[in-house]
Protein backbone atom coordinates (compact mmCIF):
# COMPACT_ATOMS: atom_id res chain seq x y z
CA UNK A 1 0.00 0.00 0.00
CA UNK A 2 1.24 3.48 -0.92
CA UNK A 3 2.30 5.70 2.24
CA UNK A 4 2.91 9.16 1.97
CA UNK A 5 6.07 10.74 2.93
CA UNK A 6 4.45 13.71 4.96
CA UNK A 7 4.01 13.60 8.78
CA UNK A 8 0.94 14.98 10.41
CA UNK A 9 0.80 16.25 13.67
CA UNK A 10 -3.04 16.80 14.67
CA UNK A 11 -3.72 18.87 17.97
CA UNK A 12 -6.86 18.08 19.69
CA UNK A 13 -7.17 20.13 23.11
CA UNK A 14 -9.28 17.51 24.86
CA UNK A 15 -8.96 14.72 27.38
CA UNK A 16 -8.78 12.05 24.79
CA UNK A 17 -9.61 9.57 27.49
CA UNK A 18 -12.89 11.20 28.48
CA UNK A 19 -13.79 12.36 25.06
CA UNK A 20 -17.08 12.08 24.19
CA UNK A 21 -15.94 10.98 20.79
CA UNK A 22 -12.73 9.24 21.37
CA UNK A 23 -14.20 6.02 19.55
CA UNK A 24 -14.45 8.10 16.15
CA UNK A 25 -11.05 9.92 16.94
CA UNK A 26 -9.50 6.37 17.46
CA UNK A 27 -10.84 5.22 14.53
CA UNK A 28 -10.14 8.02 12.38
CA UNK A 29 -6.85 7.99 13.78
CA UNK A 30 -6.24 4.40 12.68
CA UNK A 31 -7.76 5.02 9.00
CA UNK A 32 -4.66 7.99 8.82
CA UNK A 33 -2.20 5.91 9.48
CA UNK A 34 -2.17 3.39 6.89
CA UNK A 35 -1.26 6.55 4.56
CA UNK A 36 0.53 8.61 6.72
CA UNK A 37 2.67 8.39 9.66
CA UNK A 38 0.20 10.83 12.25
CA UNK A 39 0.56 11.62 15.94
CA UNK A 40 -2.22 12.63 18.15
CA UNK A 41 -1.14 15.24 20.40
CA UNK A 42 -3.99 15.78 23.27
CA UNK A 43 -4.16 15.75 26.86
CA UNK A 44 -5.20 12.93 29.01
CA UNK A 45 -7.53 13.39 32.41
CA UNK A 46 -6.45 9.61 33.97
CA UNK A 47 -5.54 6.97 31.62
CA UNK A 48 -3.08 7.32 28.76
CA UNK A 49 -4.58 6.12 25.71
CA UNK A 50 -2.22 3.86 23.68
CA UNK A 51 -1.36 5.32 20.05
CA UNK A 52 -1.78 8.91 21.48
CA UNK A 53 0.60 11.67 23.24
CA UNK A 54 -0.69 12.46 25.99
CA UNK A 55 1.22 15.89 26.68
CA UNK A 56 1.26 17.16 30.20
CA UNK A 57 -0.96 19.71 31.83
CA UNK A 58 -2.56 21.35 34.47
CA UNK A 59 -5.84 19.39 35.59
CA UNK A 60 -7.43 22.55 36.28
CA UNK A 61 -9.91 24.82 34.12
CA UNK A 62 -8.51 27.41 31.81
CA UNK A 63 -4.86 26.59 32.96
CA UNK A 64 -5.63 22.76 31.14
CA UNK A 65 -5.83 24.79 28.37
CA UNK A 66 -3.01 27.13 28.54
CA UNK A 67 -0.62 24.81 29.46
CA UNK A 68 -1.24 22.10 27.31
CA UNK A 69 -1.41 24.56 24.42
CA UNK A 70 2.11 25.26 25.94
CA UNK A 71 2.89 21.69 25.41
CA UNK A 72 1.80 21.39 21.80
CA UNK A 73 3.96 24.51 20.99
CA UNK A 74 6.92 22.84 22.14
CA UNK A 75 6.37 19.25 20.87
CA UNK A 76 6.27 20.89 17.97
CA UNK A 77 9.20 22.72 17.73
CA UNK A 78 11.03 19.96 18.50
CA UNK A 79 9.61 17.63 15.87
CA UNK A 80 8.20 19.66 13.44
CA UNK A 81 9.95 19.50 10.01
CA UNK A 82 9.36 21.82 6.70
CA UNK A 83 6.97 20.20 4.33
CA UNK A 84 5.00 18.52 7.53
CA UNK A 85 1.34 19.01 7.91
CA UNK A 86 -0.12 20.55 11.30
CA UNK A 87 -4.09 20.00 11.87
CA UNK A 88 -5.56 21.20 14.88
CA UNK A 89 -9.04 22.26 16.39
CA UNK A 90 -9.90 26.22 16.92
CA UNK A 91 -8.98 25.61 20.93
CA UNK A 92 -5.14 24.81 19.64
CA UNK A 93 -4.76 27.32 17.02
CA UNK A 94 -2.23 29.93 19.10
CA UNK A 95 -0.10 26.12 19.07
CA UNK A 96 0.09 26.15 15.94
CA UNK A 97 0.25 29.59 14.42
CA UNK A 98 4.07 30.17 15.43
CA UNK A 99 4.52 26.79 12.60
CA UNK A 100 2.86 28.14 9.56
CA UNK A 101 5.57 29.20 7.66
CA UNK A 102 7.71 25.75 8.50
CA UNK A 103 4.36 23.34 7.58
CA UNK A 104 1.17 23.50 6.02
CA UNK A 105 -1.13 24.53 8.76
CA UNK A 106 -4.94 23.95 8.79
CA UNK A 107 -7.86 24.42 11.23
CA UNK A 108 -10.14 20.99 11.59
CA UNK A 109 -14.18 21.48 12.41
CA UNK A 110 -15.39 18.97 13.98
CA UNK A 111 -18.28 20.49 15.96
CA UNK A 112 -19.69 23.61 16.79
CA UNK A 113 -20.04 25.51 20.27
CA UNK A 114 -23.84 25.24 21.64
CA UNK A 115 -23.49 25.26 25.01
CA UNK A 116 -25.62 28.28 27.11
CA UNK A 117 -24.40 30.58 29.75
CA UNK A 118 -21.18 32.23 30.45
CA UNK A 119 -19.30 29.20 29.85
CA UNK A 120 -20.71 28.91 26.62
CA UNK A 121 -19.97 32.35 25.13
CA UNK A 122 -16.30 31.87 26.48
CA UNK A 123 -16.48 29.00 24.01
CA UNK A 124 -17.80 30.39 21.49
CA UNK A 125 -15.44 33.43 21.00
CA UNK A 126 -13.10 30.88 21.24
CA UNK A 127 -14.34 29.64 18.36
CA UNK A 128 -14.69 32.88 16.51
CA UNK A 129 -11.00 34.05 17.43
CA UNK A 130 -9.75 30.71 16.28
CA UNK A 131 -11.73 30.65 13.06
CA UNK A 132 -10.41 34.13 12.58
CA UNK A 133 -6.76 33.35 12.71
CA UNK A 134 -7.29 30.63 10.19
CA UNK A 135 -8.77 32.34 7.62
CA UNK A 136 -5.93 35.10 7.65
CA UNK A 137 -3.10 32.43 8.68
CA UNK A 138 -3.22 28.89 7.77
CA UNK A 139 -2.83 26.96 4.65
CA UNK A 140 -6.43 25.35 4.80
CA UNK A 141 -9.26 23.96 6.42
CA UNK A 142 -10.98 20.52 7.13
CA UNK A 143 -14.93 20.04 7.73
CA UNK A 144 -16.81 17.18 8.99
CA UNK A 145 -19.88 18.24 6.90
CA UNK A 146 -21.03 20.60 3.69
CA UNK A 147 -23.32 21.81 5.58
CA UNK A 148 -20.43 22.87 8.18
CA UNK A 149 -18.30 24.36 5.37
CA UNK A 150 -21.23 26.45 4.02
CA UNK A 151 -21.99 28.01 7.74
CA UNK A 152 -18.25 28.47 9.06
CA UNK A 153 -15.95 27.81 6.16
CA UNK A 154 -16.60 30.99 3.69
CA UNK A 155 -13.07 32.52 3.19
CA UNK A 156 -10.87 29.57 3.35
CA UNK A 157 -8.55 29.12 -0.16
CA UNK A 158 -8.34 25.58 0.29
CA UNK A 159 -10.77 23.27 2.13
CA UNK A 160 -11.65 19.24 2.66
CA UNK A 161 -15.11 17.96 3.64
CA UNK A 162 -14.20 14.66 5.28
CA UNK A 163 -16.22 11.55 3.68
CA UNK A 164 -18.25 8.99 5.82
CA UNK A 165 -16.62 6.09 7.37
CA UNK A 166 -20.29 3.85 7.96
CA UNK A 167 -19.30 0.46 7.90
CA UNK A 168 -21.78 -0.61 4.98
CA UNK A 169 -21.55 -4.48 6.25
CA UNK A 170 -22.98 -3.76 9.95
CA UNK A 171 -25.34 -1.06 8.67
CA UNK A 172 -27.06 -3.05 5.46
CA UNK A 173 -30.64 -1.88 5.66
CA UNK A 174 -31.56 -5.68 4.21
CA UNK A 175 -30.30 -7.55 6.91
CA UNK A 176 -33.05 -6.06 9.21
CA UNK A 177 -37.04 -6.41 9.19
CA UNK A 178 -37.98 -2.94 10.79
CA UNK A 179 -41.23 -3.70 12.04
CA UNK A 180 -39.42 -6.32 13.69
CA UNK A 181 -36.81 -4.41 15.05
CA UNK A 182 -38.90 -1.83 16.22
CA UNK A 183 -41.39 -4.13 18.18
CA UNK A 184 -38.07 -5.35 19.67
CA UNK A 185 -37.40 -2.22 21.38
CA UNK A 186 -40.97 -1.20 21.94
CA UNK A 187 -40.79 1.61 19.68
CA UNK A 188 -44.24 3.14 18.56
CA UNK A 189 -44.87 6.70 16.38
CA UNK A 190 -42.55 7.91 15.21
CA UNK A 191 -39.03 7.91 17.12
CA UNK A 192 -36.25 10.24 17.37
CA UNK A 193 -32.96 8.55 18.27
CA UNK A 194 -29.52 9.82 19.91
CA UNK A 195 -27.20 6.79 20.46
CA UNK A 196 -24.02 8.35 22.09
CA UNK A 197 -22.22 9.58 25.46
CA UNK A 198 -24.79 11.68 27.59
CA UNK A 199 -22.19 13.83 28.31
CA UNK A 200 -20.04 17.33 27.17
CA UNK A 201 -21.60 20.27 26.35
CA UNK A 202 -21.07 20.53 23.04
CA UNK A 203 -23.10 18.12 21.54
CA UNK A 204 -26.28 20.16 23.00
CA UNK A 205 -28.57 17.30 23.88
CA UNK A 206 -30.15 19.22 26.46
CA UNK A 207 -30.50 21.97 23.95
CA UNK A 208 -32.00 19.77 21.31
CA UNK A 209 -34.35 17.92 24.21
CA UNK A 210 -35.80 21.53 25.15
CA UNK A 211 -36.31 22.10 21.13
CA UNK A 212 -37.87 19.14 20.76
CA UNK A 213 -40.12 19.48 23.67
CA UNK A 214 -41.58 23.23 21.85
CA UNK A 215 -41.45 22.19 18.52
CA UNK A 216 -45.13 21.11 17.94
CA UNK A 217 -44.72 17.40 16.71
CA UNK A 218 -47.82 14.93 16.74
CA UNK A 219 -48.39 13.62 19.74
CA UNK A 220 -46.81 10.00 18.73
CA UNK A 221 -43.73 11.47 18.31
CA UNK A 222 -41.44 10.94 20.89
CA UNK A 223 -37.09 11.63 21.60
CA UNK A 224 -34.95 8.68 22.58
CA UNK A 225 -31.58 9.23 24.54
CA UNK A 226 -29.69 5.94 23.89
CA UNK A 227 -26.70 6.06 25.98
CA UNK A 228 -25.17 6.81 29.76
CA UNK A 229 -23.26 9.75 31.53
CA UNK A 230 -23.58 13.14 33.27
CA UNK A 231 -26.31 14.11 31.46
CA UNK A 232 -28.73 11.03 31.75
CA UNK A 233 -30.96 12.32 34.96
CA UNK A 234 -31.70 15.73 33.21
CA UNK A 235 -32.75 15.18 29.77
CA UNK A 236 -34.78 12.19 31.36
CA UNK A 237 -36.75 15.29 32.82
CA UNK A 238 -37.30 15.89 29.06
CA UNK A 239 -37.31 12.97 27.19
CA UNK A 240 -37.09 8.60 27.36
CA UNK A 241 -33.16 7.65 28.20
CA UNK A 242 -32.41 3.94 27.50
CA UNK A 243 -29.43 2.09 28.77
CA UNK A 244 -26.92 2.01 26.33
CA UNK A 245 -25.89 -0.81 23.79
CA UNK A 246 -23.08 -1.52 22.11
CA UNK A 247 -22.08 -0.67 18.56
CA UNK A 248 -23.00 -3.69 17.09
CA UNK A 249 -26.74 -3.27 18.36
CA UNK A 250 -26.86 0.40 16.60
CA UNK A 251 -28.45 -1.22 13.19
CA UNK A 252 -31.15 -2.82 14.93
CA UNK A 253 -32.11 0.58 16.69
CA UNK A 254 -32.34 2.31 13.33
Amino acid sequence: MWRSPMRLFWLSRTYIDRATDKGAILKTLRELRKRLDVELLTGCRKEKVEGVRCLPSIKLPFLNHISLNLAMFLYLLKNLKPGDLVMTDYNSVFAALPFVKRARVMIDVRTLPVREGFLGALEKLSFKIGLWVAKKAFWGASFITEAMRREVGQGFKRWAIWGSAVDLELFDPAKYDRERERARWGFEGTVFLYWGALEGSQRGLLEAARAFRKAGLPPDAKLVFVGSGSLAPKLRELAEVRAPVPHEAVPSLL
